[in-house]
């Protein structure tokens, strides 16, 4: 599977998990075609749960490879009989889903900023006047997979219509593999419509030795950390007071607009009817809330602490 990112490739992976009709990689998104091609064959069977020797398709779910050209250009003279996968979804909606996983993976935690060393703002709006790469025209990842691999060998799977009709997709992908029998069809969907919060900061201080910490709530959790300056709690404040959590609606529209020529270009080249597509909607996510034990956590960890402590929001009082 060459793409798309957030479009459901991991319900698939999970879907496949449970069929010996599939040999899958050990983990989802081995990234070999990128990053680690040179090291050849063996080491590529060396990913997979089983050998190359059987019968099963060898299933690699890497949803990033169509954003490099280099990648497209392995995949396309590796010595092997492929089936090319593509999985697409309302662009406006995966645009915002990316951004968001994003933040709650890697910007929230410290890792695009080096720890929270680097002053970063993260905004989704900054990000669609700059068309950064959040904002994806599926027409010429598909074309292009046409033109690489043939039409024939490639199948394109719509996130909507397997959250809602996983039979029918179902069905159409076990004969897209030459299956006799149902197969995919055959398990459901393990498709959870789960939205996870957006990590918060809540409360910081001023510790020992000029030290400071952080309590930051994530999913149903309060994470500390400590040890940090107070430029690192600065430049954190600064990325979480720069998220995106609504999205206004004119920008919205604006954004259903931009894509219009790509959602036509794409209906005319599969054949389809993407006008769901193009129906208004609301965009927004949510910080995660903080409880009342998540105060008792942070009195409980900052007892014997002789700095200070301050509170991001929510109307929170001193302890």
């Amino acid at each position: 599977m060459i793409g798309v990112e957030k479009c459901g490739t991991t319900s698939l992976f999970r879907a496949m998990e449970s069929l010996h009709q599939f040999n899958l990689t050990k983990r989802k998104e081995s990234g070999f075609f990128r990053t680690q091609y040179e090291r050849g064959v063996a080491h590529f069977e060396s990913m997979f749960r089983d050998s190359f020797q059987g019968t099963a398709y060898n299933t690699d779910i890497t949803p990033l490879y169509h954003r490099f050209p280099k990648v497209m250009r392995r995949l396309q003279t590796f010595n092997a009989k492929k089936k090319i996968l593509i999985m697409l979804r309302n662009p406006v909606r995966r645009a915002f889903s990316h951004y968001t996983h994003d933040i709650i993976n890697h910007v929230a935690t410290g890792e695009r900023s080096t720890g929270f060393n680097d002053a970063r703002a993260f905004s989704f709006l900054d990000l669609w006047e700059a068309k950064r790469a959040y904002f994806l025209r599926y027409e010429p990842i598909v074309r292009d997979a046409f033109d690489r691999f043939g039409k024939q060998n490639c199948h394109v799977l719509f996130f909507e219509d397997i959250v809602h009709d996983w039979s029918h997709q179902a069905s159409r992908l076990d004969e897209f593999f030459g299956f006799d029998e149902p197969v995919l069809a055959s398990v459901r969907l393990p498709h959870e419509n789960r939205i996870d919060s957006v990590p918060y900061v809540f409360s910081f201080g001023e510790a020992e030795h000029g030290e400071y910490w952080m309590a930051q709530k994530r999913r149903r959790d309060v994470v500390f950390l400590d040890g940090l300056t107070d430029t690192q709690v600065r430049n954190a404040m600064l990325a979480q007071g720069s998220f995106t959590l609504a999205v206004p609606d004119s920008v919205v529209a604006e954004m259903i607009q931009w894509f219009e020529p790509d959602i036509q270009a794409l209906e005319k080249l599969l054949g389809v009817d993407l006008q769901g597509w193009r129906e208004r909607f609301e965009l927004g996510h949510a910080f995660a809330s903080v409880e009342h034990e998540d105060l008792e956590a942070v009195r409980a960890y900052r007892k014997d602490l002789p700095g200070t402590v301050s509170f991001a929001g929510w109307g929170l009082r001193a302890l």
